[in-house]
């Protein structure tokens, strides 16, 4: 069997576990808090998402890329100890950091008028912060070794603890303020986990000589490509969250309660694309003179398999998400129906985007796409304030497709002049 059907099977496993105990997690929350506390805790978590991903500072992919290109076994623990030393030190101090800002803001954000539980539960913020910094850490890591086993139990481990735990606390007390102490219990079983691979089977600090230079050099290189990272990341995450908390600020509860609802699930979608896209993406790394037209039809080949899939769940979506949708969660979210199907639109093309964009970060090119990911953002921003106020749901939903199509032609657009040059070039 081919590494990459090996790879790509754990990935979606551990895709599909996720995605389904997420959908049962929040089917949980939606059932056992109002409809009041589920938006609350929705509106508290596209703010925390924002923060994962500056809390992670580019420095996880980073360290995955710069992995992926070392030749030697030593190199890449090297490497490895560089990014770990990183994120420890990191994690500590923008966890700290960021508590404190949102806490000082929580006023500003609707506490206590329209959401009284907001500072409770940004105390805990920091800690979640941290947790989730090294979750994102350990998969990246798995991913540069092509331990996608691991990358699988991982993710199983993570999503069934929220959901495991979540059930434990809101039936202890059913309050929109036990969440994060169930968020918190998973993250901490995860990090344990994620150490002992480390240092059992990535040989973390099992260096046969300290060279200090070393690691200093890939801490650099680490740092240097952080950059870009973060700022492709933190527009990952605005792209993915602005419309909730613009709702959240703009709206009322119940239509951040059923955005949330339909986001959800299409994220999840995108997440099986993305697993398909990871599973093959490390071979493209390197490419050889000699393999450039293997890979390039490789490469043609997955995008069609990535472009396919995601049509035929698109259709699925259509037909049946707006029936499941009052089934699982209840007829006061049905509007979530009609939103999922106006998103359907933004997860052909997100899903899409996620493999090129994969690419291109792989081939060092995550510059060229930072820079348009400011310029959705920005688009996408306007498009909110425009539709929110007057349509809620649906004119987020209309706000963020529209905002995402540049981004879609740019990253097309790109890969293929990086495949052109290697075709001149000859090598890589």
């Amino acid at each position: 069997m081919s590494k990459f059907i090996i790879n790509s099977t754990y990935s979606l496993l551990g895709k599909a576990f996720g995605m389904l105990f997420l959908f049962l997690l929040d089917i949980v929350i939606a059932r056992i808090l109002d409809v009041a506390g589920y938006a609350e805790w929705v509106y508290f978590f596209s703010i925390l998402t924002m923060l994962f991903f500056i809390g992670w500072l580019g420095i996880n992919a980073s360290t995955k890329v710069l992995i992926s290109k070392c030749n030697t076994a030593e190199e890449k623990k090297y490497c490895l100890t560089a990014g770990f030393c990183i994120r420890v030190f990191s994690s500590i101090i923008i966890s700290i950091f960021l508590i404190a800002i949102l806490y000082v803001l929580s006023g500003k954000l609707g506490y206590p008028d329209k959401y009284s539980s907001l500072r409770h539960l940004i105390l805990f913020s920091g800690v979640l912060i941290f947790f989730n910094s090294f979750t994102e850490f350990y998969k990246e890591v798995f991913m540069a070794y092509e331990n996608f086993k691991r990358l699988f139990q991982l993710t199983v481990l993570e999503y069934f603890g929220y959901l495991f735990f979540t059930i434990i606390f809101l039936k202890i007390f059913p309050n929109v303020k036990m969440m994060p102490f169930a968020y918190c219990t998973s993250g901490f079983l995860v990090f344990i986990f994620g150490m002992f691979v480390l240092l059992h089977e990535c040989d973390l600090f099992k260096l046969e000589t300290y060279d200090f230079s070393r690691i200093k050099s890939f801490a650099f290189k680490i740092l240097k490509y952080a950059i870009p990272m973060l700022v492709v990341g933190m527009g990952a995450a605005v792209l993915i969250e602005i419309d909730t908390f613009m709702l959240g600020v703009l709206s009322s509860k119940n239509q951040v309660a059923v955005y949330n609802i339909a986001k959800t699930l299409i994220s999840k979608a995108a997440h099986i694309n993305y697993s398909l896209s990871v599973g093959c993406m490390t071979s493209f790394a390197v490419i050889r003179g000699s393999e450039f037209k293997f890979k390039s039809t490789q490469f043609k080949r997955y995008s069609l398999i990535n472009f396919f899939v995601s049509l035929f769940i698109s259709i699925v979506i259509i037909l049946f998400a707006p029936i499941l949708i009052i089934f699982f969660y209840g007829k006061e979210y049905s509007l979530a129906g009609n939103v999922i199907r106006l998103l359907v639109f933004y997860y052909i093309l997100y899903s899409s985007s996620v493999f090129y964009s994969l690419f291109m970060d792989f081939r060092n090119k995550a510059n060229a796409r930072a820079v348009l990911y400011v310029i959705t953002i920005i688009i996408d921003i306007i498009l909110n304030m425009l539709f929110i106020p007057e349509f809620g749901a649906i004119g987020a939903s209309v706000a963020t497709t529209v905002a995402f199509i540049p981004y879609m032609v740019f990253v097309l657009n790109v890969s293929r002049k990086e495949w052109k040059m290697l075709q001149l070039r000859g090598d890589s």
